[in-house]
């Protein structure tokens, strides 16, 4: 074996610091999400029951409200109690 002698610094290749960030060099695409996703960014949901039941899509309000609570009792995440006399509820979102 031979003794050469190999300075570290000539090996590896210098990296010049850059004070700004490297940018890409792809191509930017832009996305279409079509007509719907403008459409449905649009429409207003009733924020409250009130709200639903006096909107047009009544009938599958009280679908969607009905099937709510038929998975919700079953599945013992709560039972539906009358509210005693003088208590008023909480709201909750």
């Amino acid at each position: 074996m031979s003794n050469v002698r190999v300075n570290p610094s000539s090996t590896s290749p210098t990296h010049e610091e850059s004070d700004e960030p490297r940018r890409s060099k792809r191509t930017r695409v832009v996305k279409n999400f079509g007509s719907d996703f403008v459409t449905y960014n649009i429409e207003d949901d009733p924020i409250t029951l009130k709200d639903a039941m006096a909107s047009l899509e009544v009938k599958q309000w009280k679908e969607a409200v009905k099937s709510e609570m038929d998975s919700i009792v079953p599945n013992g995440t709560w039972v539906l109690v009358d509210l005693p006399l003088g208590c008023t509820t909480i709201g909750c979102k």
